[in-house]
């Protein structure tokens, strides 16, 4: 086989222009930019909102400071019925 100019040009014209490179950027970008996005939706959906919930409901049992003022309360009146302070 005979290496010659038309051979060159011919496989020239097969390869990609810097338009053609830069278009496929642009498209690549933005299909990663719509995934990204995608993903992140899907994580809030999925676990951070679970978790929230989760989070809220946790905080609630463990939030004691109104059950402890009644019992202070309840120990002011104990020691005072029974004369004690």
């Amino acid at each position: 086989m005979e290496l010659t100019q038309q051979y060159f040009d011919e496989q020239i014209k097969k390869l990609a222009s810097k338009e053609d490179l830069g278009e496929q950027t642009k498209e690549l970008k933005a299909f990663a930019r719509e995934q990204t996005e995608e993903l992140a939706r899907i994580i809030s959906k999925s676990i951070v909102e679970p978790m929230e919930k989760e989070f809220a409901a946790l905080e609630k049992k463990l939030d004691v400071k109104p059950r402890v003022e009644k019992l202070e309360k309840d120990m002011v009146a104990i020691k005072t019925a029974l004369h004690l302070s």
